[in-house]
């Protein structure tokens, strides 16, 4: 959820994979609600798989990465954070679907 920290910023907090998550801290409350709204969008499509400790290490960053960059927040260095990395392999959106969303290619 959002909590108003000591120093006045507001802090968002996610339930995910059994463990609750630390998201970042914003300086308005209508940007961590905001930012609240879209992870757990994105988190819901990923909520049912079983992923490994790294691979739900990488979808929180890049999680974080995409609310941050969607409310306007910018790096300690004034830049706008940049398109969050995929892991290797696959996105874990089309892990979810790959089998279901296979083409008449694959099957030459």
């Amino acid at each position: 959820g959002v909590n108003r920290t000591p120093s006045g910023k507001w802090m968002l907090c996610v339930s995910y994979q059994g463990q609750t998550r630390y998201m970042g801290l914003f300086d308005t409350e209508d940007q961590a609600k905001s930012a609240n709204i879209i992870v757990r969008g994105k988190f819901r499509t990923t909520r049912e798989l079983r992923l490994t400790k790294n691979e739900i290490k990488k979808e929180v960053e890049t999680v974080k990465r995409d609310a941050r960059e969607a409310v306007g927040m910018r790096t300690s260095r004034g830049k706008v954070k940049g398109k969050p990395k995929k892991i290797k392999s696959e996105t874990l959106e089309n892990r979810a679907s790959r089998d279901a969303g296979r083409t008449s290619l694959d099957e030459r």
